[in-house]
Protein backbone atom coordinates (compact mmCIF):
# COMPACT_ATOMS: atom_id res chain seq x y z
CA UNK A 1 0.00 0.00 0.00
CA UNK A 2 3.09 2.25 0.95
CA UNK A 3 4.70 2.03 -2.29
CA UNK A 4 1.68 2.06 -3.96
CA UNK A 5 0.93 5.61 -2.88
CA UNK A 6 4.80 6.31 -3.28
CA UNK A 7 4.69 5.68 -6.72
CA UNK A 8 1.17 7.52 -7.28
CA UNK A 9 2.91 10.87 -5.87
CA UNK A 10 6.47 9.83 -8.29
CA UNK A 11 3.74 9.92 -11.35
CA UNK A 12 1.70 12.45 -10.48
CA UNK A 13 4.15 15.32 -9.01
CA UNK A 14 1.45 15.66 -5.58
CA UNK A 15 1.54 14.65 -2.28
CA UNK A 16 -2.15 14.49 -1.76
CA UNK A 17 -1.74 14.46 2.42
CA UNK A 18 -1.75 17.29 3.82
CA UNK A 19 -0.16 16.54 7.86
CA UNK A 20 2.10 13.35 6.46
CA UNK A 21 5.33 13.57 5.39
CA UNK A 22 6.99 10.38 5.10
CA UNK A 23 5.28 6.90 5.20
CA UNK A 24 7.16 3.70 6.73
CA UNK A 25 6.02 0.42 5.03
CA UNK A 26 5.35 -2.41 8.01
CA UNK A 27 4.72 -5.54 6.73
CA UNK A 28 4.43 -7.51 10.15
CA UNK A 29 5.16 -6.64 13.83
CA UNK A 30 6.46 -8.16 17.14
CA UNK A 31 7.39 -7.71 20.13
CA UNK A 32 10.74 -5.77 20.80
CA UNK A 33 13.04 -8.76 22.32
CA UNK A 34 15.69 -10.49 20.13
CA UNK A 35 14.37 -13.76 19.83
CA UNK A 36 10.65 -12.46 18.54
CA UNK A 37 12.61 -10.14 15.94
CA UNK A 38 14.82 -12.98 14.80
CA UNK A 39 12.01 -15.25 14.43
CA UNK A 40 9.72 -12.11 12.74
CA UNK A 41 13.22 -12.17 10.50
CA UNK A 42 13.19 -15.84 9.42
CA UNK A 43 9.62 -15.61 8.16
CA UNK A 44 9.65 -12.64 6.56
CA UNK A 45 12.81 -12.26 4.99
CA UNK A 46 14.02 -15.35 3.98
CA UNK A 47 11.09 -15.90 1.54
CA UNK A 48 11.71 -13.02 -0.15
CA UNK A 49 15.05 -13.63 -1.03
CA UNK A 50 14.57 -17.40 -2.15
CA UNK A 51 12.11 -16.16 -4.32
CA UNK A 52 14.30 -16.36 -7.16
CA UNK A 53 17.11 -18.97 -6.23
CA UNK A 54 19.50 -18.10 -8.70
CA UNK A 55 19.58 -14.21 -7.75
CA UNK A 56 22.03 -12.63 -5.85
CA UNK A 57 21.04 -9.79 -3.84
CA UNK A 58 22.82 -6.66 -2.19
CA UNK A 59 20.73 -5.66 0.78
CA UNK A 60 21.07 -3.59 3.75
CA UNK A 61 19.65 -3.44 7.08
CA UNK A 62 17.62 0.32 7.37
CA UNK A 63 17.30 -0.02 11.83
CA UNK A 64 15.82 2.79 13.17
CA UNK A 65 14.95 2.67 17.09
CA UNK A 66 13.19 5.06 19.16
CA UNK A 67 12.78 4.91 22.96
CA UNK A 68 14.25 1.45 23.63
CA UNK A 69 16.89 0.40 25.46
CA UNK A 70 16.53 -3.27 25.78
CA UNK A 71 18.34 -4.76 22.74
CA UNK A 72 21.47 -2.99 21.38
CA UNK A 73 21.58 -1.52 17.93
CA UNK A 74 24.85 -3.85 16.99
CA UNK A 75 23.64 -6.68 18.70
CA UNK A 76 20.25 -6.80 16.74
CA UNK A 77 21.71 -6.32 12.76
CA UNK A 78 24.04 -8.86 13.46
CA UNK A 79 21.52 -10.92 14.60
CA UNK A 80 19.27 -9.92 11.37
CA UNK A 81 22.27 -10.24 9.42
CA UNK A 82 22.81 -14.16 10.03
CA UNK A 83 19.08 -14.54 9.28
CA UNK A 84 19.82 -13.79 5.71
CA UNK A 85 20.82 -16.71 3.61
CA UNK A 86 24.83 -16.37 2.75
CA UNK A 87 25.28 -16.02 -0.67
CA UNK A 88 23.57 -13.18 -0.25
CA UNK A 89 25.93 -9.84 0.12
CA UNK A 90 25.99 -6.89 1.91
CA UNK A 91 26.34 -3.70 0.17
CA UNK A 92 25.81 -0.37 2.11
CA UNK A 93 26.18 1.93 -1.03
CA UNK A 94 24.53 -0.10 -3.94
CA UNK A 95 21.79 -2.17 -2.09
CA UNK A 96 18.77 -3.29 -4.59
CA UNK A 97 16.95 -4.88 -1.33
CA UNK A 98 16.28 -2.66 2.13
CA UNK A 99 15.40 -4.73 5.36
CA UNK A 100 13.40 -1.74 6.91
CA UNK A 101 13.09 -2.86 10.79
CA UNK A 102 11.51 0.00 13.32
CA UNK A 103 11.81 -0.07 16.87
CA UNK A 104 9.27 1.71 18.74
CA UNK A 105 9.36 1.48 22.62
CA UNK A 106 8.34 -2.50 22.75
CA UNK A 107 7.07 -3.20 19.54
CA UNK A 108 9.13 -3.62 16.08
CA UNK A 109 8.22 -3.65 12.87
CA UNK A 110 9.75 -4.98 9.63
CA UNK A 111 9.10 -5.06 5.92
CA UNK A 112 11.49 -5.61 3.14
CA UNK A 113 11.68 -3.45 -0.55
CA UNK A 114 13.00 -2.33 -3.54
CA UNK A 115 13.73 1.09 -4.22
CA UNK A 116 13.91 2.87 -1.83
CA UNK A 117 16.45 5.18 -2.13
CA UNK A 118 14.42 5.62 -5.81
CA UNK A 119 11.53 6.13 -3.42
CA UNK A 120 13.56 9.23 -1.47
CA UNK A 121 12.99 6.68 1.69
CA UNK A 122 9.26 6.97 1.35
CA UNK A 123 9.32 10.77 2.03
CA UNK A 124 5.92 12.12 -0.01
CA UNK A 125 7.13 15.66 0.14
CA UNK A 126 10.38 15.35 -1.02
CA UNK A 127 9.06 13.24 -3.92
CA UNK A 128 6.44 16.20 -4.72
CA UNK A 129 9.15 18.82 -4.52
CA UNK A 130 11.34 16.79 -7.09
CA UNK A 131 8.51 16.02 -8.92
CA UNK A 132 7.88 19.78 -9.47
CA UNK A 133 11.32 21.11 -9.40
CA UNK A 134 11.47 22.96 -6.33
CA UNK A 135 14.47 23.25 -4.24
CA UNK A 136 14.91 23.85 -0.46
CA UNK A 137 15.23 27.41 -0.99
CA UNK A 138 11.75 27.90 -2.40
CA UNK A 139 9.62 26.37 0.44
CA UNK A 140 8.30 28.07 3.07
CA UNK A 141 11.44 27.82 5.54
CA UNK A 142 13.77 29.28 3.85
CA UNK A 143 11.61 32.34 2.76
CA UNK A 144 10.79 32.87 6.75
CA UNK A 145 14.19 34.12 7.13
CA UNK A 146 14.34 37.02 4.72
CA UNK A 147 12.93 39.94 5.11
CA UNK A 148 9.34 40.67 2.65
CA UNK A 149 9.99 43.43 -0.36
CA UNK A 150 6.52 44.60 0.34
CA UNK A 151 7.26 45.37 4.20
CA UNK A 152 8.61 48.57 5.35
CA UNK A 153 11.55 48.87 6.67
Amino acid sequence: MVTKHVQNVMDGGAAQTRYTQRLTPVSATCVANLPEVLSLCKRMVVPFFEDDPEKIYRYKIELRMRNHNTISRSALIEGLAKCIPERHKVDLDNAEAFILVEVFKSICGMSVVKDYYRLHKFNVMEIAHVKNGETAEEGRVADSGKPSESAPE
